[in-house]
């Protein structure tokens, strides 16, 4: 059985995107690429396990009703 992909989706500041000079997190823009890999070596030291890092544009993850993060999504196709 294969194992699950864990991601996590972390939006960036508009700071970071106007910092950038970009709108998008497209490509490969080396400042881009630092950050998604600072973060996913951080949650490695933090947690202790190998997690893909997507950064995301401000606003751009799933909120509840209450307007809060929705802190898990299970994509897995369950049969």
């Amino acid at each position: 059985m294969p194992l699950s992909r864990r991601e996590v989706e972390v939006e960036v500041s508009d700071t970071f995107l106007r910092d950038a000079g970009t709108e998008s997190l497209a490509g490969d823009l080396e400042h881009v690429r630092d950050l998604r890999v600072k973060a996913e070596g951080r949650l490695r030291e933090s947690i202790g396990c190998s997690l893909t890092v997507t950064l995301t544009a401000p606003g751009t993850v799933p909120r509840s009703d209450g307007g809060k993060l929705q802190r898990v999504l299970d994509r897995r196709a369950l049969a």
